[in-house]
This record gives structure tokens, sequence and C-alpha cells, in this order.
């Protein structure tokens, strides 16, 4: 199983439209891994794992075909995951000779959000509900969502992503998982994880909505410590904020004492 980041920055992007932060200011003089996109991952042919307002200017800058897509993984309801107007260009007369219809995966905030914009929703894009815990298929993968600890309010979601016997754990928006998630997570050997950090190198001072660093750490340990993890799990981190601290080579240097990769955009790795 392969997988290509489309993105790696949290709401505001890298460099931010209206920021002179040092952090976008270095961005715009530097370039390169600098310049991050919406947070985003695609597997290939045919699954994206969110959907937000940065896919076409991904697919152009990485010479992606999507003519093959089928599944859409939401993890929540916020702009930056999810941007409705997508769907309008996946069916005609915006999209012609797909590989089939469009199966979009989400909680109920991002149904509803989904729902007021398309009212009737196209023949071609189906709306599947999808609740913490649950198990379904998407083609030849097999999904489970879990319950992350991100808004107050919503049920969002991380997934368990499995195909051809290895499995990936995306875990973007999150802070430190309930109990009953960890619990759950007991049931997977996790080969590769994609994991969010808003912070940086930073702590974000508590436990709940993201990760900086120094949590990013203790949930890896945890991870590790429960056995969810492949004895050669690779450990990928991503979703910054300018907001947070570190450049991409302050923050690979720090990440590699700990055995995780710096995301970035355009990435592509095996599962």
């Amino acid at each position: 199983m392969q997988a290509i980041m489309l993105g790696s920055a949290a709401a505001e992007g890298i460099p931010a439209i209206f920021c002179g932060c040092k952090t976008c200011r270095h961005a715009r003089a530097t370039g390169g891994k600098e310049i991050r996109a919406r947070t985003s991952l695609f597997l290939p042919p045919d699954t994206i794992i969110d959907f937000g307002p940065d896919l076409m200017y991904a697919v152009h800058r990485f010479g992606l075909d999507l003519t093959g897509l089928r599944h859409v993984l939401v993890t929540h309801s916020h702009e930056d995951h999810l941007l409705p107007d997508n769907l309008d260009y996946a069916h005609a007369p915006f999209a012609h000779e797909r590989a089939g219809d469009l199966t979009v995966y989400g909680n109920d905030n991002s149904m509803e959000r989904i729902r007021r914009a398309y009212s009737p929703s196209p023949a071609e894009i189906n709306l599947r509900p999808v609740r913490p815990m649950e198990r379904f298929r998407a083609g030849e993968a097999e999904v489970a969502a879990i319950h992350s600890n991100h808004r107050p309010g919503e049920l969002t979601l991380n997934y368990v992503i499995s195909r051809g016997g290895r499995s990936l754990l995306y875990a973007c928006d999150t802070g430190w998982y309930a109990e009953e998630t960890w619990r759950f997570l007991k049931n997977f050997t996790i080969n590769t994880v994609v994991m969010e950090c808003t912070y940086g190198l930073r702590s974000c001072g508590q436990y709940n909505g993201h990760l900086g660093f120094p949590e990013l750490v203790a949930m890896k340990q945890r991870l590790e410590s429960e056995g969810i993890l492949a004895p050669d799990a690779q450990y990928i981190m991503t979703h910054y904020s300018h907001n947070g601290v570190g450049t991409h080579e302050e923050m690979q240097a720090v990440a590699s004492e700990h055995g995780i990769i710096v995301g970035h955009d355009g990435l592509s790795f095996d599962i």
C-alpha cells in the first residue's frame, strides 16, 4: 500500500496567506519542503483521507490522476479537512470517464455539511455515515474508525486502514486518546503511523485537541508499550501550524532522535 502526502499544514497553511511571522517569512524565502498545503493523504489509486481546499492544487503540483478515486475518508467537519465544493467536480458535466461512483465516509457533522451544500446529492456521490469503533470496507481496504480527541461536541475520527496485510493509523486531528480508543487499537498491528504535530517542536501544554512534539513522542511510546506497533513500524508526523516551532530541518534533527520522520508535501512512502 502506497501513500502520498498531498499537504502537511494545519488550517492556515504555510506560509499563511496574510502572515508575516518568522515561520511564514522563512517559508516564502526558502520554498521547497517549507511550503505546506492543508493536510491530506492519498492512497493510490482509489482513496483519499480528508478532502480540503488545496486538493486541486496538490493534484496539479504532484501530477496525480484521480480518475480512479472511489473513497473519501473524512476525519471531521473543519473546513481545512472538508471542502464540500470539491464534490461538485466529481460528476458530470465536470468529470467524465471516471472509474465509478464516489463514496464519502465521515461523522454526522461532516455528512450534514455535505448535505447542506448538495441537496439532493448527485447520484454519483454516496454518503456513508460512520461512528467510532465501526469497521467497514472501502474497496479493497478494511477500515476502522476510531474516536479522536479534537473537537468537543463532535465525534471526530481517526482511521486504521488495512490493505494487503499492512495497516496504517491516520491520526489527524487529535490530542491524547481516551482509554476506550487505546483499548480498541489493541486489536491492530500498525505498520505506519501518520500523526499530527500541530505545535511543531513545542508542547501544546495540554492533551486535548492537538499535539506538540512532546505529546507526539508520548503517543508513540504508548503505542509501543501497548504492543500496537509492528517492530519495524514507521512513524511520520504532519499537520504543522505556523504557530508551532521549527523549520523542516530543525524538526527533523530532533525527530530523528526518536525514530520519527518529518512529513512534507509530496512525501511518498510504502505502508
